[in-house]
């Protein structure tokens, strides 16, 4: 599970660490929760100006992402139609019949955001820039509740905490594959990709918080 979504000044993305790409051969939804590992789904740029988001097929995600970040040179100063034409290009070269889907944010000249997936058995093929949020990977998840009933265009910092509750309510709620935290956020200095001790110490508010929301919910009058 992956949600990006655009704030005051800048861009927020939450992502679970559970990578659940089966081995070659294997395609079944159990096989695959046997085989989940954990690490980070995200690519960034030496940079710091171009951070990609990689999800459904991750490994597959991953090599677009990095055809992607080999490009930076000619996309950071392209306008957004160019940006959504090479990328889809990229895509369309490189996905064959997996399912992909990428999340793309570019920190210049502003922070911008687009949305590239492929999926050749559902008819999909596009790269679109994205204009307040998007999700990515388990969308079917009830979690995605939490963008759709509180997103609205606010600082980064209160954007953080919904991206987050929303990735760790995921956990709670469907495919075993959804697991742990990370976030990035992109504003005017640039992207901040956060280390190990403050996505566990949010994800661990996150969790206190889920427990004390239901709760609330639950209280008798």
């Amino acid at each position: 599970m992956q949600v990006a979504m655009i704030g005051t000044g800048g861009i927020v993305l939450a992502s679970d660490t559970q990578c659940t790409v089966p081995p070659h051969g294997m395609h079944d939804i159990a096989e695959v929760g046997i085989h989940a590992r954990g690490e980070s789904k995200i690519r960034i740029d030496a940079t710091k100006r171009l951070a990609i988001s990689c999800a459904s097929d991750t490994g597959k995600s991953v090599e677009i992402a990095d055809a992607i970040i080999s490009d930076f040179p000619v996309l950071k100063d392209a306008v957004p139609h160019i940006r959504e034409t090479r990328m889809w290009e990229i895509g369309n070269m490189l996905a064959g019949e997996l399912h992909v889907q990428c999340i793309v944010i570019f920190a210049d000249p502003a922070p911008d955001m687009y949305f590239l997936e492929f999926a050749k058995n559902l008819g999909i093929r596009s790269c679109r820039q994205m204009i307040n949020k998007v999700a990515a990977g388990n969308t079917v998840n009830a979690a995605v509740f939490w963008q759709e009933a509180y997103y609205s265009r606010r600082p980064l910092s209160h954007l953080v905490r919904l991206a987050a509750h929303q990735v760790v309510a995921a956990s709670k709620l469907g495919f075993p594959g959804i697991g742990g935290l990370e976030i990035l956020v992109c504003d005017g200095s640039g992207i901040d990709i956060w280390d190990e001790e403050r996505n566990r110490k949010l994800e661990l508010e996150t969790n206190v918080r889920h427990e004390r929301i239901g709760e609330l919910v639950m209280e008798s009058a």
